[in-house]
């Protein structure tokens, strides 16, 4: 699995991005003029996304979007970072223009962007036909950025681990929420910590030791913490909470609802607490 910057024939990926921008005509506007890139394994694209430069310290994404038969797997992410990282050497701030849209705005928000401003109007006066997403007509373009002074990475790990629990796109289990957050410290991609974590979560699957203490566990050989801190957190999990087990923590909450998501973030945030308490962060 790859991404590539397309060099020619781009309007050959034009299926995916009408599925970004429904209207062909503006598609067009940007493409040759931007940077084309496309997710691909082996012969299959399952992502593309389109970069232009609007001034010298900026970048902005135009077009992002992912094959329907491989969304809500962390694509999109994966196209975000790769942007924030391409662009971090040359650019201060990176762009992304959207509709008001209850499944795009919340997405780039996980992703660290904020909103800057917005454009009345814009799918109502350039589009020639009605725009709907998440079953809202989109009138305003609302423009979100990122900071890329600082690399892209302006989240702290609190902000990370919320973030990605709060991803409207993917879910990332308890485990995975918190190793992620510390894939760079640890040497690894993020892809690798959330594949290494994908088998722990509800208890790795049986209701067994809770995720987020097994996350914090392998953040913390990651990291290289002493032994001794592995059996201070245990005790002080345990103390706060009672016991380790997902079933026993969660207490007959119904898996997979809004109640059960609220105690296991909770739990979650006091996780990262200790653990960036014991790195020194912030």
């Amino acid at each position: 699995m790859e991404i590539r910057l397309v060099q020619g024939e781009k309007q050959n990926f034009l299926p995916l991005l009408l599925l970004g921008d429904e209207q062909e005509s503006m598609i067009r506007r940007y493409l040759e003029c931007g940077e084309l890139y496309v997710l691909q394994e082996g012969e299959q694209t399952l992502a593309v996304c389109v970069v232009t430069r609007p001034e010298r310290e900026t970048a902005e994404i135009k077009n992002l979007a992912v094959d329907p038969r491989f969304q809500r797997r962390g694509y999109g992410r994966r196209m975000v970072d790769f942007v924030r990282e391409t662009y971090a050497p040359s650019c201060r701030t990176l762009l992304v223009g959207t509709g008001d849209s209850p499944i795009t705005i919340p997405f780039y928000q996980a992703c660290g962007f904020r909103e800057s401003h917005r454009v009345a109007n814009f799918f109502t006066d350039y589009y020639d036909h009605p725009i709907f997403e998440g079953g809202r007509q989109l009138v305003d373009m609302v423009y979100l950025k990122l900071d890329l002074s600082q690399g892209g990475n302006t989240m702290t790990k609190r902000e990370k681990v919320s973030a990605l629990r709060n991803d409207p796109n993917v879910h990332y289990n308890c485990a995975q929420s918190m190793l992620i957050p510390f894939a760079g410290e640890i040497g690894i991609t993020e892809e690798q910590a959330n594949a290494l974590a994908l088998d722990f979560g509800g208890g790795m699957g049986c209701g067994g030791t809770c995720g987020a203490l097994t996350g914090t566990l392998m953040a913390m050989g990651g990291l290289g913490l002493p032994q001794e801190k592995r059996e201070e957190l245990i005790a002080r999990f345990v103390e706060e909470h009672g016991c380790m087990d997902c079933d026993g923590l969660l207490n007959g909450l119904q898996r997979h609802t809004p109640e059960q998501k609220v105690r296991c973030d909770a739990i979650i945030a006091g996780c990262m607490d200790w653990l960036c308490s014991q790195m020194g962060l912030d």
